[in-house]
């Protein structure tokens, strides 16, 4: 799904889509009826691309497949999919899809301070504790479509006073709305397991930006204004993991990214994510996964 979007490389040597220019650079909707998609019947696939944008694909109905960082998945009906800001996706299939495709930045949504909801996309379209797809009970499928209709009436209005507020707006509603069914989800789930953390989604906000340059705790601890003691016992709890394993994992999985889909070599990946040791590397990304990374490499 990137013909609207504009290609250009990027650092780490997957090929990066942006939105577009103008008034399309930081907010789009599309809505997709009868959807079909197949590379299978002559059509040109779709190759592996990252997003340097927030990606929300609802899907009513219909089915097809899709690949996050290189894992095949299902497509279903009454489905959320969240595609992160970083990840690599290839739409692989699609057959009657009726539903919306969303792009935002961050840029794009109504800002209201550091630990409210501002941080929702890296609590949750996030490369710790990801989220992929979010199937929606029936009750709630109705309010959702509904949603989404009011976004895309707003969308194709006249340019005019007010429009981008609105449309902010009516974006914070949805994503509010998403997180109030994950949270409850959850809670559903595991009671014990606190997902309304504002510190912790500071946290994953920070590592975003900072994973390249700062591998350490006491970094992200420090700006978060507690101890790297604290900050691990938080991570752990919520996600069953030190703020420590949290930054490896992170730099790990952008590591798998270029190991995929580029043919640089693990010494210039290392470098590129802020390893001056390649051997080093290579420890972390053995202790993290069970492999070497040359061993991934070919796999």
């Amino acid at each position: 799904m990137t013909k609207s979007g504009k290609i250009r490389s990027v650092d780490l040597g997957v090929r990066s889509v942006d939105l577009g220019e103008g008034a399309a650079s930081s907010f789009q909707i599309r809505q997709l009826l009868s959807f079909n998609y197949s590379p299978a019947q002559g059509e040109a696939p779709e190759h592996p691309h990252r997003h340097n944008f927030q990606e929300l694909i609802w899907i009513k109905s219909g089915t097809g497949k899709q690949a996050i960082d290189g894992e095949t998945m299902e497509i279903r009906p009454s489905t959320f999919y969240l595609i992160a800001k970083g990840q690599v996706h290839q739409f692989l299939e699609a057959k009657d899809i009726n539903g919306f495709v969303l792009r935002f930045t961050e840029e794009f949504r109504p800002q209201f301070g550091l630990s409210s909801t501002q941080h929702f996309s890296e609590a949750y379209f996030n490369n710790v504790r990801a989220i992929p797809a979010l199937s929606v009970d029936g009750h709630q499928v109705s309010d959702f479509e509904l949603l989404f209709n009011l976004i895309m009436k707003e969308y194709k209005a006249p340019e005019g006073f007010g429009k981008n507020a609105i449309l902010r707006h009516l974006l914070q509603v949805l994503l509010v709305k998403i997180a109030q069914y994950i949270n409850d989800d959850s809670t559903k789930n595991d009671p014990a397991t606190p997902v309304r953390d504002d510190i912790f989604k500071d946290f994953l906000s920070l590592l975003e930006e900072y994973y390249l340059t700062h591998h350490d705790v006491a970094f992200y601890a420090n700006a978060l204004a507690i101890t790297p003691r604290q900050l691990s016992d938080r991570t752990k709890r919520i996600i069953g993991k030190t703020a420590k394993n949290a930054i490896e994992e992170r730099l790990v999985l952008e590591a798998k990214r270029s190991l995929k889909f580029t043919d640089r070599s693990v010494k210039e990946i290392a470098y590129k994510l802020g390893y001056e040791d390649p051997s080093y590397f290579s420890k972390v990304f053995k202790r993290v996964t069970g492999y070497t990374p040359q061993d991934f490499q070919t796999s």
